[in-house]
């Protein structure tokens, strides 16, 4: 019921908050999209559809901070804090991009996005990266959540928090952070 929600919402977002150019793409054929100044024109939702049941199918769009940090020099990824700018100057991962969350599906920051690279999305607690990670998932990116963000990324002491039927501690890695 969540993803469905979700999946609604995305669309919704995705037609009003977008421009469509229907001279420089073929809307009907996936590998043809063009992300950015171009869109799926609203009535037409095939390649959302697409890409949403890819989505909705693959079960899991997490990665565990220490596994980013332990990989992130031999991997080539995009990283995308979600966060509002005060919030990423006092911390963010190395060379991570700053696009915040309400900011994500304007042309601009659309145009930003690497096709060729795996986006890992970042932000508070790992909320707001969930929904940018579903968003980009829709437009046919590959995206993953880094789990709990900077929750798990920078804090030294546990925090409970309830997932599924019983509660988990997340320990923070103390990963190192830079500044603006």
């Amino acid at each position: 019921m969540f993803k469905s929600i979700i999946c609604v919402l995305v669309l919704l977002t995705f037609v009003t908050l977008t421009e469509v150019d229907k001279s420089e793409m073929d809307y009907r054929d996936p590998n043809k999209v063009s992300i950015g100044t171009s869109v799926i024109p609203p009535n037409d939702f095939t390649v959302v559809h697409k890409y949403a049941e890819k989505f909705v199918i693959q079960s899991y769009h997490g990665m565990s901070a220490e596994t980013v940090y332990q990989t992130m020099d031999k991997e080539n990824y995009f990283i995308l804090d979600v966060r509002e700018n005060d919030a990423y100057c006092a911390g963010h991962i190395k060379d991570a991009v700053n696009i915040p969350f309400h900011t994500i599906m304007q042309t601009s920051s659309i145009d930003q996005y690497p096709q060729d690279r795996v986006i890992l999305t970042f932000c508070y607690t790992g909320h707001e990266a969930s929904q940018a990670t579903a968003i980009l998932n829709l437009l046919g990116y590959e995206a993953y959540t880094i789990q709990f963000s900077a929750t798990a990324w920078r804090d030294t002491t546990s925090v409970n928090v309830w997932g599924g039927s019983k509660p988990q501690d997340i320990y923070g890695g103390n990963f190192p952070m830079e500044q603006c």
